[in-house]
């Protein structure tokens, strides 16, 4: 199994969120972040990169 994070947005309200990338399929996290910064702050602290 593979996974990996990606940084996805802005959105129309100007918000970035995080994808969760399992074996090819994409699942949307339950958090919205107000900048691109932030999302990628958050992807490092989950083990991405």
């Amino acid at each position: 199994m593979t996974m990996t994070y990606k940084v996805r947005g802005p959105d129309p309200d100007g918000d970035y969120f995080i994808v969760e990338v399992i074996d090819g399929e994409e699942h949307f996290l339950d958090e919205t972040f107000r900048c691109e910064e932030d999302a990628l702050d958050a992807v490092r602290r989950m083990g991405g990169s």
